[in-house]
């Protein structure tokens, strides 16, 4: 059985496209594979239990057999963390190591998700160098290039993983850095002994997010269109402006959600003469009903919230920076860029 470890020095970097890209790619090659993430990071309920959000949404999307509690054996819950640091807290080394020992029970091959470093459960006294050193796995490193400072921490990487960093992919590579990285970056990765296996060009489709996603970060109400709950918003335009302003401003951007007062009736107006796929209705004040007629009319979805315009602004700020591999559009998006873009001979397969 081969088993790879899939590992970041940032949050949001890749991991989960890379896990669930490489799975698809096996089992379309016939593989058994497994899912393991040693540490919930991001905590759900699911099926009236504790979960952790990555491990249910790859269990789903690879349609994995062994249960959720498996794949991710500890969840970083604030109640566990406070039993942490009080020391009420055993066992969770056994945890880990039963876990792990029922998803490599009949697979062909497991993919590990670490965490956002590799110093992941260093609080609960199992970090992960230590298990990559005791079960020996391989590592893939998926970060992003921002400037020196990443080189920096990728050879700090090298320095602590050593043989078992076996590539890394540099993900959501901007146009403008294209050529710098290929020409530069990765001859001087490639002396310092850590091979890159793909640069994956930044595509606004995996940052985008779903209608349902952005009602339910805003804790609002869908008013209108609720069958397209699925569809990926890209662009996103705040209204505060003169209606003139607004009509200028609004044509420039295509499939757009509008964020504006759920008073400003002359701005919604706007927003429906020209391409627009969402309105944002901030200030908890329901639309007029030529409004709510005219969207359903053009199947474009409302939703409102509570919050003030800035407020929502930077909730959705902070969803856009955290993209999800939650919908079916992301998945085969990032399979596409996945397969013309990383090499995977290189790491094996």
């Amino acid at each position: 059985m081969k088993t790879l470890f899939i590992g970041s020095a940032s949050g949001f970097a890749g991991k989960s496209l890379a896990a669930i890209c490489l799975g698809k790619i096996l089992q379309e090659k016939g593989l058994k594979v497994g899912f393991f993430k040693p540490f919930g990071t991001a905590p759900c309920m699911e099926c009236d239990a504790v979960a952790d959000e990555d491990a249910v949404n790859i269990k789903r999307i690879l349609d994995l057999e062994d249960p959720v509690a498996d794949i991710s054996p500890l969840v970083l819950t604030h109640d566990l963390m406070m039993k942490v640091y009080k020391g009420e807290l055993s066992g969770q080394k056994q945890a880990i190591t039963s876990a792990y020992e029922r998803i490599c029970k009949g697979k062909d091959i497991v993919l590990i998700g670490g965490g956002r470093t590799i110093s992941e459960g260093r609080a609960l006294g199992v970090p992960s160098t230590e298990l990559i050193k005791e079960y020996d796995w391989p590592c893939l490193v998926v970060d992003r290039f921002y400037n020196k400072v990443s080189i920096d921490i990728l050879l700090a990487y090298k320095n602590i993983l050593k043989d078992r960093m076996k590539g890394l992919i540099l993900n959501r590579l901007e146009d403008h850095n294209r050529n710098y990285v290929e020409k530069l970056i990765v001859p001087f990765l490639a002396k310092q002994d850590i091979p890159v296996v793909g640069l994956i060009p930044n595509d606004t489709t995996l940052s985008a997010v779903s209608v349902n996603a952005l009602c339910t970060a805003l804790g609002g109400e869908l008013l209108s269109a609720q069958h397209a709950g699925d569809m990926l918003v890209h662009n996103f335009v705040v209204g505060a402006m003169n209606v003139e302003q607004a009509h200028r401003r609004f044509r420039k951007r295509q499939n757009k959600a509008v964020i504006t007062g759920g008073d400003r009736v002359d701005l919604q107006v706007a927003a429906l003469e020209t391409s627009t796929s969402l309105l944002i209705l901030t200030g908890g004040i329901s639309p007029h009903p030529m409004i709510t007629a005219k969207a359903e009319e053009l199947g474009v979805p409302v939703i409102v919230v509570s919050e003030d315009t800035m407020s929502v602004v930077g909730k959705i700020e902070e969803l856009v920076g955290r993209p999800r591999m939650r919908e079916q559009e992301k998945v085969d998006c990032a399979l596409q860029l996945f397969r013309d873009n990383v090499d995977l001979s290189k790491l094996g397969f």
